[in-house]
């Protein structure tokens, strides 16, 4: 049984990936972790538009999901450069993880059965965090982009309205972030026979993104006036971002 488990590990990488997280752990380089994790895969975060964001004050940072690892360790790494005082909401397996837990707040995107409070907690936690002038970086979609049968292409679920509306309480300014790319044929296929397949296969995602460029395309206005609508805020932040490459949602 035991040898059965580390086949799999083996086949979805974790091996591969846990030597990785742990070799940036243990390193004395003096940056922030996900810095040392963006040097170990060898990404080349190339940044687009206006890379300035703002110094001080509460600021949420919304970016697509193309890739579900890559992309947040680059935009991640992007705002520490300029922010220490960066929070992540982040998937709270993610968060578990030691090195990671002081800048990621978990919440739980698979919907268990104590999902509802988890993610109350993590809400809090951000609000608290942007109450006090920090930054925070959020992914609104949750889940990874991929294939939808019904559009015939890859995209990504409605974005929560959540996120914009913390926006508002704490009148921050949003800074619209696109990432562009897609995951591989496999990664989608695997997701057409059950979304847990294409969640498990995230790590070999990831490693698969080793030495790639991945480009930042930051929105050079940045939205403040925010109407007191979450729903149209939200909206509003999305065709900023992409509006070809992520269509506008209806909100309810």
């Amino acid at each position: 049984m035991r040898s059965t488990f580390r086949m799999v590990e083996w086949m979805l990488g974790y091996d591969r990936l846990d030597r990785l997280f742990t070799e940036a752990a243990v390193s004395d380089e003096p940056m922030p972790y996900l810095a040392r994790l963006a040097k170990r895969f060898g990404f080349d975060i190339r940044v687009e538009g206006n890379e300035q964001i703002p110094e001080s004050g509460p600021t949420v940072i919304v970016a697509n999901h193309p890739f579900g690892g890559a992309d947040a360790i680059a935009v991640g790494t992007f705002v520490l450069r300029q922010r220490s005082d960066t929070k992540i909401l982040a998937n709270q397996f993610l968060a578990s993880v030691a090195p990671l837990s002081q800048t990621l707040i978990g919440v739980d995107v698979y919907g268990g059965p104590d999902s509802k409070g988890r993610n109350l907690d993590g809400i809090r936690k951000a609000s608290r965090h942007l109450g006090a002038g920090g930054c925070l970086v959020v992914f609104p979609a949750g889940e990874v982009a991929s294939w939808r049968m019904k559009s015939r292409s890859v995209e990504e679920g409605p974005w929560s309205p959540h996120v914009a509306a913390l926006a508002i309480r704490h009148r921050a300014t949003a800074v619209p972030i696109f990432v562009p790319g897609r995951n591989s044929v496999l990664f989608h296929l695997l997701g057409l026979i059950h979304p847990r397949l294409r969640t498990a296969w995230l790590g070999r995602e990831l490693l698969r993104s080793r030495g790639r460029r991945i480009t930042l395309r930051v929105d050079a206005s940045r939205v403040s006036d925010h109407n007191d609508d979450p729903a149209r805020l939200i909206n509003d932040i999305r065709r900023r971002i992409a509006p070809s490459a992520i269509p506008n949602q209806k909100i309810s």
